[in-house]
């Protein structure tokens, strides 16, 4: 989260609707933002789409049907409170959800039920009237709320039409702060969405290879990619001398790819990647000493628009993370490795999910990536005879990620208000027990003795409207154990939902080779939920002593979050000065 200079909008305090849209939407689509803010994986089209695939997948036998009833289940959920997809069908959703909803229906009929229901909401209608209902919430209703879940809905669409993160995160600054326009009011809103139109562009990229290629230009002309020692000349496009000099001219040969349609430039360059990634693939079929390789830096060339850039490959789905720095790791791997103390086995099972997890940092595959994170998420997770696997592994999983939600969000929060106002951030905690700002934070916004200061940050906020709205969302859940366990009842829902979704994603690739448009997020979800088992089983063995061997550790964090949970359950609980650390921590 960050606040930006205004100096481009004309009225800010009169366009809080579309301000309040930009700095969410530029959150959202920041690389090391937390999970809970960046777009989810799904909207309702979308499930329409997944639960149609499963089904087919079922009828093949290459998945389980189950797995029917889960995706069902959560397509009921989403589209029940969906606004766009409440606007668009015209048949009363509880029609669909009779059929979809009960298990014994035949599972044709359900198929037949899906199919109509997305005649409605194909991605191209949910995402012209996800726009025609946010212009209209942002230049009329303005009710945030709204805004914030059609927001979330929107990103989510763009980038399963295939737009980048990196596009829409440029289109943003480009456009609301570093632009020679105008941002003159709430109605520029209808201009941004212009940027995001429907249809692709066509492309044509160039790289630099080895020499290895050389010899392979009939082989490489069935992909459409051209092999040549000089720079080629496009058709309509003016290549100058700067244009040639922007790829070095000695090193290796030039390969073109052509025939590319993508929605901008960056996903033109990942989509000819994984062109070329092939071929290689391919070749390595045939010659095993050799790889083909080629440099990540490349011009992309769109046709379309006559437009030429050099790029390279946007950030690594397993770098988005929240990392600690090199100081910090330094004592932490000191400390790790002078006072790990697992049992043979455990350590054995440690050590595996370990080197699966940094195979999959190492790799640049995302196929690559989310089987190596899954097998390392499921090989550390005690096995449970009395259950099936994927229940056992939701089951097992839960406890780690809700008992370290809320102070997970509280810090996030404490560093976003340090980073905006660090000597207000200050003088606001001073004077609130606690040995770091995050507890601070969270007895500000918990206790009432504290509303004074809660008042003097909000109000310093002004036109930083996320971080207001941020403020008030977690006031109204801290203030309130029962909000919380409320708020805990929706995360693990999500959660096992997302779970399940990684585990049909993996089957899917691993039976057809097919790859889902949405596993760059499933990739980012799941690496942030082994890294928090492990990180946390390292904590109780080293920090604490409290475990010897991996069973220990998820058996201790099960009744850890049991105990929290009662605890903040129990009548006429409430929160005060001395028991929130306990309780949280």
């Amino acid at each position: 989260m960050r606040f930006r200079n205004l100096r481009n909008w004309d009225l800010p305090a009169e366009s809080s609707s579309l301000l309040y849209f930009c700095q969410m939407f530029e959150e959202a689509f920041f690389d090391f933002s937390l999970d809970t803010y960046k777009p989810s994986a799904m909207n309702s089209s979308l499930l329409c789409g997944e639960a149609l695939v499963v089904i087919n997948a079922v009828k093949k036998g290459q998945i389980k049907e189950p797995n029917i009833d889960h995706v069902l289940e959560e397509l009921c959920d989403s589209i029940e409170k969906d606004p766009v997809v409440l606007s668009l069908v015209d048949i009363d959703l509880k029609e669909f959800i009779s059929i979809l909803r009960p298990p014994k229906t035949p599972i044709d009929e359900k198929k037949t039920t899906i199919e109509v229901l997305l005649s409605y909401i194909n991605l191209p209608k949910y995402k012209l009237r996800n726009e025609e209902l946010l212009i209209g919430q942002i230049t009329e209703i303005h009710d945030k709320k709204a805004i914030r879940n059609l927001a979330r809905s929107y990103g989510t669409t763009l980038l399963n039409f295939n737009y980048s993160e990196r596009y829409i995160s440029d289109s943003i600054q480009k456009f609301f702060y570093h632009g020679q326009r105008r941002v003159e009011g709430n109605v520029a809103i209808k201009e941004f969405l212009k940027l995001f139109p429907n249809s692709p562009d066509q492309f044509c990229i160039i790289y630099k290879g080895l020499d290895l290629y050389s010899g392979l230009e009939d082989a490489a002309k069935v992909l459409n990619i051209s092999i040549s020692e000089i720079f080629s000349e496009i058709e309509g496009v003016d290549i100058n001398n700067n244009t040639r000099g922007m790829l070095s001219k000695t090193d290796g040969l030039y390969l073109k790819v052509d025939k590319v349609e993508a929605m901008d430039l960056s996903s033109a360059k990942q989509s000819a990647d994984e062109r070329l990634k092939t071929f290689g693939t391919i070749f390595s079929l045939f010659h095993h000493k050799e790889q083909l390789s080629f440099k990540d830096e490349c011009l992309v060339i769109n046709l379309t628009k006559g437009e030429i850039k050099k790029r390279k490959s946007g950030v690594n789905p397993m770098l988005k993370c929240v990392d600690t720095t090199k100081v910090k790791s330094l004592i932490k791997i000191n400390e790790f490795i002078t006072k790990f103390g697992m049992k043979t086995g455990s350590f054995q099972k440690f050590a595996n999910a370990a080197q699966l997890h940094s195979m999959a940092l190492n790799s640049n595959s995302e196929h690559n990536q989310i089987i190596n994170l899954w097998i390392a998420f499921e090989s550390i997770i005690p096995a449970n005879n009395d259950k099936s696997n994927i229940l056992n592994i939701v089951d097992s999983t839960l406890p780690f990620l809700n008992f370290t939600y809320y102070p997970r969000l509280v810090r996030m929060l404490t560093r976003d208000l340090i980073n905006w106002n660090g000597k207000l951030t200050r003088q606001v905690l001073n004077g609130i027990d606690g040995e770091s700002a995050p507890l601070k934070v969270m007895k500000l916004l918990s206790l009432p003795e504290y509303k004074n200061k809660l008042v003097e940050l909000k109000q310093s906020t002004k036109d930083f409207h996320l971080l207001n709205d941020r403020i008030e969302y977690y006031e109204s859940i801290m203030s309130d154990p029962k909000m919380i366990t409320s708020g805990l009842e929706t995360h693990s829902k999500r959660v096992s939902q997302q779970i399940r979704r990684i585990y049909r994603a993996r089957n899917l690739i691993v039976h057809t080779g097919v790859i889902p448009t949405y596993t760059k997020i499933l990739i980012e979800n799941l690496h942030d939920y082994l890294d928090l088992i492990l990180e946390t089983i390292i904590e109780l063995n080293v920090s604490h002593g409290k475990i010897s061997t991996i069973e220990q550790g998820f058996k201790f964090m099960e009744l850890k979050n049991a105990t929290f949970i009662r605890r903040i359950s129990a009548k006429g609980f409430t929160f005060s000065n001395d028991n929130i650390k306990d309780v949280f921590y």
